[in-house]
């Protein structure tokens, strides 16, 4: 069966050293894209998100308002332009 040869295989590669599935690990270019996407994309300066992201679309809408309050405007700059890290925090 298919968990016998599962099982099977799993022994193997843990004597060879290698797994049959890994999690793919993002590089740092990829992360850094994947967050300025977001960030445009809760400024309202991009198009529709992922699945994931869906629930924040009233959020997004709320931010993108042209009459939003000057400290409700702060506070999204504030939140979006990471202000709150310290610098050591912004280096790694």
């Amino acid at each position: 069966s298919f968990r016998a040869f599962v099982a099977d295989s799993d022994d193997d590669e843990e004597e060879e050293g290698e797994v049959l599935l890994r999690p793919r690990v993002k590089s740092r270019q990829e992360k850094e894209e994947e967050e300025e996407q977001y960030l445009r994309w809760l400024r309202g300066q991009a198009e529709a998100p992922p699945e994931p992201l869906q629930d924040l679309e009233p959020l997004q809408k709320f931010w993108s308002d042209p009459a939003l309050e000057p400290g409700e405007r702060f506070l999204r700059d504030y939140l979006l332009g990471n202000g709150f890290r310290e610098e050591e925090e912004e280096e790694e």
